[in-house]
């Protein structure tokens, strides 16, 4: 009985040593104390080196080496300071920024709000990376971003129009880049008050480029200020085949976008129109917006609509009426 213990026992030890001897992991190699050398990394062929130098346990890894800043062009043409341009006419109160040469407000003398002042129709609480009117988007977006944060060149500190003659005020950047732009805003308010003349060139170096035009975030403020029991918030319309289309948040989100010959097109809400006054072939594409209230504030949400324009061909011009939709004004575009 003993010797048949024993031989079990020595039976047992042998399968172990055999099973040890065959299949057990190789022990692990000892690992590197920090700071100490690693040996050199050889990449297999076809395997780069970058792949071939991965990290190993216990490595310090450098800290990547940071993108260089790439400088501003030198600027040629350009204002030294920030500054708002504004242009009185009999009906309007309008106010440029020099940056981005960009339309910041817009007020109707004639139409006041709930606090007595002029209507304005450019929205003043909504991000101005959302666009302002007049501000130029370019197929490259650093360009677009260059044009933005320019401080164009006024040709005048001011306007004052309101005996109703015409006027035109321009503005102009250009750099050592080669990129150059030029936007030019002509009135004539003893013809209509509410209509101003567009034109947009920009070239970079030697190449001409078609910008898209944006308006941005409108009409008005989008809230039932004045809590009438009827009330249109902003919408797009655009005159197509013979007939007025006014287009609601449900008709945008399936399709923003239109192209074609409209007489004319842009946002509207109850009371007032923004829209573009040409035959030309153009594009347009829509967005609506909701935004809360002020804070405080008891009339709710803001609902509008952005848009942009592109015209089929270079120059970018036309003509762009901002007022009430009323037929003795309307009738004079």
């Amino acid at each position: 009985m003993e010797k048949r213990v024993l031989l079990a026992v020595f039976l047992s030890f042998l399968v172990l040593f055999v099973y040890q001897s065959l299949f057990a992991p190789p022990p692990p190699q000892e690992r590197p104390s920090p700071g100490a050398a690693m040996p050199p990394t050889t990449a297999s062929p076809g395997q780069s080196p970058a792949v071939a130098a991965a990290p190993v346990a216990g490595r310090e890894i450098p800290p990547a080496e940071e993108e260089p800043q790439v400088d501003a062009p030198e600027t040629l043409t350009a204002d030294t300071e920030r500054r708002d341009i504004v242009v009185e006419t009999t009906g309007v109160r309008a106010v440029f920024s020099n940056q981005g040469a960009e339309l910041r407000s817009w007020r109707l003398k004639g139409y006041l709000d709930q606090n007595g002042e002029p209507l304005e129709l450019v929205p003043a609480d909504v991000p101005r990376d959302l666009g302002r009117p007049f501000d130029l988007q370019l197929d490259d977006p650093a360009l677009t971003r260059r044009l933005s944060e320019a401080l164009f060149e006024p040709s005048a500190t001011g306007l004052n129009l309101e005996g109703g003659r015409p006027g035109t005020l321009t503005f102009e950047y250009r750099d050592a880049a080669g990129l150059h732009a030029r936007k030019t805003f002509a009135f004539d308010p003893g013809t209509s008050p509410f209509l101003v003349t567009f034109t947009a060139t920009v070239a970079n170096g030697a190449e001409t480029l078609n910008p898209t035009i944006v308006w941005g975030p409108g009409i008005g403020d989008g809230r039932n200020i004045s809590g009438r029991s009827f009330y249109q918030p902003a919408r797009a319309i655009l005159f197509r085949d013979g007939k007025v289309a006014r287009l609601d948040t449900g008709d945008l989100e399936t399709e923003p976008r239109y192209e074609g010959t409209f007489p004319f097109a842009g946002v509207e809400d109850h009371y007032f129109l923004s829209a573009e006054v040409s035959e030309r072939r153009k594009t347009l594409e829509f967005t609506p917006l909701t935004f809360p209230g002020p804070a405080g504030a008891s009339n709710g949400e803001q609902h509008l609509v952005a848009y942009t324009l592109r015209y089929a061909e270079a120059p970018a011009e036309g003509k762009f009426f901002f007022g009430p939709k009323d037929f003795d004004v309307l009738h004079t575009i």
